[in-house]
């Protein structure tokens, strides 16, 4: 005899089993879902809603039909985004040497009021001349063929952004003024050399990098770093460098022949490559005690520098009686003064003598200490075949004279022999 109780759990389990089914199959207009569906639920479901959309621009389209009473099922079928359908492009502000211009596309489709813009940018002087740099993503610029005495650096050239003035970029041109876009990030320290009637450039005021005092006629690097002076600021004897400036960039000073005197500020950290080289007049110098870095052949070539004089309290450089240029310790031989002439003799604890160190300097006669090694005797660092000789089978420690080409002594040429 069957058990009325498992009778009923198997019924409810059918009745279950074909729920499920009907739920996974059903249509709202398949005739098994009435059949099945509607003795389960008093409610059944009959009624179908059309759900077409059609796409747009930027959102999907629909075609189908939903379930609007149990929402049993969504036939729908996604269709793709349009995409705009953008007009030509308009021009609203034509761009000119000076300033930018604009133009603007529209889409066309109905509906969509969708636009785009674009900056043109401005074209510059005439005839400037433009450089791929850093692997063909931007541009370093220079004078070229341009003839204006005002002179515009754009910030984009051929879609790529403008970020370097190019060594001797604008050097010995009649350029009064130079305007520089914010892209820059380079300025080269003989970009304006020999420049002799700039006295004005005006710095977009979006550039992080660089600045201009109008008052000094000083272009300074993050503010604190002097990269050039005007040549009508420095055509006098003395020139005082502003008390805030931490550092004096490459070549800042190169060939100022009318400069005799420079006072350096007592905060200063470091002076550039070549700074001060070639200033033919420059009598004396003092570097503060704050100088950690002085780079090379920063006195070169000043014929009438009498002494390089460091303040005593200097932790890392050193000045000698005749006012050789030395690091604290005498082991470095850095720099003679252009001015010094007759004889000198390098100390014994020399065991290193810069580039450059006796280059154009009138010494006739010098006395060198032994244990220098080739690596540590520079190239350059006396003029002449000093050097060879020094290391040559006769050469080592002792005293050398310039002679003339017979082998006496004489100051006419270069050519060193030794005592």
């Amino acid at each position: 005899m069957k058990n009325p109780a498992n009778q009923k759990i198997v019924l409810i389990i059918q009745k279950v089993i074909i729920l499920v089914i009907t739920l996974l199959l059903a249509s709202c207009d398949n005739p098994f879902l009435s059949e099945v569906l509607e003795p389960l639920f008093p409610e059944e479901c009959t009624v179908c809603v059309e759900n077409n959309f059609a796409a747009t621009c930027v959102e999907q389209g629909t075609v189908g039909r939903t379930c609007a009473k149990h929402k049993l099922h969504n036939n729908a079928i996604f269709t793709d985004a349009l995409g705009h359908n953008w007009d030509e492009w308009e021009i609203l502000n034509y761009p000119t040497i000076f300033a930018e211009g604009m133009e603007i596309r529209k889409c066309v489709r109905n509906n969509c009021d969708e636009f785009q813009q674009r900056t043109l940018y401005a074209s510059g002087t005439p005839g400037l001349e433009f450089t791929l740099i850093n692997g063909g993503t931007a541009y370093s610029v220079s004078i070229g063929t341009a003839e204006a005495a005002d002179i515009e650096i754009p910030g984009m050239h051929n879609e790529k952004p403008v970020t370097e003035i190019a060594s001797y970029g604008f050097s010995a041109s009649a350029i009064t003024s130079i305007t520089i876009p914010a892209s820059i990030i380079n300025i080269h320290g003989t970009a304006f050399f020999q420049s002799y009637n700039l006295t004005s450039i005006i710095i977009d005021s979006n550039n992080e990098h660089y600045s201009f005092d109008f008052d000094d006629e000083i272009l300074y690097k993050a503010k604190t770093q002097l990269i050039w002076v005007s040549y009508a600021k420095t055509a006098y004897f003395s020139f005082t460098i502003p008390d805030f400036v931490t550092s004096i960039g490459d070549y800042a000073f190169l060939y100022r022949s009318n400069l005799m005197e420079i006072n350096l500020p007592a905060g200063l950290i470091s002076i550039g490559d070549y700074a001060f080289y070639g200033c033919a007049q420059l009598f004396n110098i003092l570097i503060p005690a704050s100088v950690t870095h002085i780079g090379n052949n920063a006195f070169l070539n000043n014929s009438q520098l009498k002494n390089i004089d460091v303040d005593r309290n200097n932790p890392n450089y050193y000045s000698s009686p005749d006012g050789v240029l030395y690091n604290k310790d005498q082991t470095i031989l850095i720099q003679a003064p252009g001015g010094l002439f007759g004889q000198y003799e390098i100390p014994s604890s020399v065991i290193k003598i810069n580039s450059g160190a006796f280059w154009n300097v009138q010494i006739n006669r010098v006395s060198i200490p032994g244990g220098i090694s080739e690596d540590n005797f520079e190239e350059n660092s006396f003029n002449g075949n000093l050097r060879d000789l020094y290391f040559s089978a006769n050469g080592g420690a002792g005293t050398y004279m310039k002679g003339g080409g017979t082998g006496g002594p004489g100051e006419d040429d270069d050519n060193w022999w030794k005592l």
